[in-house]
């Protein structure tokens, strides 16, 4: 075998596993079911940081968290629609649980911290109302 032959074999074999690789990873990603929940996290429903772009400490506590209380309902608290599957029940709660834990907010202080956590146990109750719903 020459050298071109060889050198043809190898671009061959690699186009091939290029090919398989992209439309592997093409084909995972239509069998997510949360499509609809990403749309609603690049719609900014959903707080995507602490403070602004630049991280910086917001004026006010209230500007840097969202103001949910008791009564939101549990959809709305997690971003997502009210007939949400578990997967997408359970990748809004990790999104969130990231975006608002409370060592995010340690440098800003005590109250941010507080605030922080009250958000979490919030996101948490409306995770396991949502996945109480579907059972």
């Amino acid at each position: 075998m020459s050298s071109k032959e060889y050198f043809l074999i190898s671009q061959i074999v690699l186009l091939i596993f290029f090919i398989f690789f992209f439309l592997k990873k093409g084909k995972s990603r239509q069998d997510l079911s949360y499509g609809k929940s990403e749309e609603i996290f690049k719609s900014k429903q959903v707080p995507l940081s602490p403070g602004n772009s630049k991280n910086q400490k917001p004026e006010s506590i209230s500007s840097a968290f969202p103001s949910w209380t008791d009564q939101t309902a549990p959809h709305i608290v997690l971003g997502i629609p009210e007939d949400s599957k578990a997967s997408t029940i359970e990748m809004a709660h990790k999104i969130l649980l990231k975006k608002f834990h409370p060592d995010k907010y340690a440098s800003w202080g005590g109250d941010y911290q507080e605030k922080a956590h009250e958000a979490i146990l919030r996101i948490q109750k409306a995770k396991e109302e949502m996945l109480k719903k579907l059972a």
